[in-house]
């Protein structure tokens, strides 16, 4: 049965990608939201992430969304590279990768890919072939053609070995949506990995009665101490574009750029309320950058 689904989940994946892009990209929304995008005069936040797929060339996208690269422009902008995790090694050729010579706690994710990342703290196991095999998979994917997220083919595929932040778990995770260079909502999510929590709130830390993807957490999150500095790290960067999501960790006191996503959940997370969906939207529109 697992078989049988996995060659009827391919199937459908080489039949989308033979679609021409706006049929394609109505097909994985309809089925996530349940109803057609408007894709030529978008008015909701998820209509705007798939009109952006389709029509927004902007050459500096790539240069943010490569996690490697992305630290070399986040230092010019702030004016100090304090603000991003620091690379212990990245390339290609991972026959040239020495794990033994790499301090824990470390991180492996690819460049060119969102959601792929591995976590190595101190102690614990490391099986190096495994994680080669895991790495040789990445450079060969072309991430971003099903869902056809452009800026992704002009990302060159490397392996990405950086610090970890936190002693032995993941870090606080926060992800402000910034609009014209404004941010106007911060996502929290914590214990992503294990419990995961998340909770929306404003600018001044008062907690949203809405969701994206997962069910608002009732945990109350405490206001990081850190918060302006977020803030103002994430306007810096997100005055380029007229919507980018500054994803941050924040660690003791440091706050540090984990990437920029210029299509969160591919537009196809529910948002919830929907009116909410369409309030940042307006947010988008409204929203230009300088």
């Amino acid at each position: 049965m697992f078989k049988i689904r996995k060659l009827g989940d391919e199937l459908s994946r080489r039949v989308l990608n033979a679609l021409p892009d706006n049929i394609a990209l109505k097909g994985v929304f309809f089925r996530a939201h349940g109803f057609l995008p408007n894709l030529t005069s978008p008015k909701s936040f998820s209509e705007r992430i798939q009109h952006r797929k389709l029509f927004d060339r902007d050459h500096l996208m790539p240069l943010f969304a490569d996690k490697e690269e992305m630290k070399h422009r986040v230092a010019d902008i702030i004016g100090s590279s304090a603000f991003t995790p620091k690379t212990h090694w990245v390339g290609a050729d991972i026959t040239a990768l020495d794990f033994s010579s790499i301090p824990r706690p470390f991180v492996v994710k690819p460049t060119h890919m969102c959601g792929h990342v591995r976590f190595f703290p101190e102690g614990g196991s490391l099986d190096v072939e495994s994680l080669l095999d895991e790495c040789r998979s990445w450079l060969r994917t072309q991430y971003g053609t099903h869902h056809r997220e452009w800026l992704y083919r002009s990302i060159p595929p490397r392996i990405l070995v950086e610090e970890m932040l936190g002693e032995g778990t993941v870090p606080s995770d926060y992800k402000l949506f910034v609009f014209g260079g404004k941010v106007e909502y911060i996502q929290v999510d914590m214990s992503r990995f294990e419990n995961h929590q998340r909770a929306i709130y404003d600018p001044l830390w008062n907690k949203l009665p809405v969701s994206i993807l997962y069910p608002t957490s009732v945990q109350e999150f405490p206001r990081p101490a850190t918060l302006d500095t977020m803030i103002s790290v994430a306007e810096q960067l997100g005055a380029l574009f007229d919507f980018v999501r500054v994803d941050l960790y924040e660690h003791r006191g440091r706050v540090a750029v984990g990437e920029l996503t210029f299509y969160p959940g591919s537009g196809l997370a529910r948002i919830s309320p929907r009116s909410f969906d369409l309030a940042m939207g307006e947010k988008w529109r409204r929203g230009r950058a300088s």
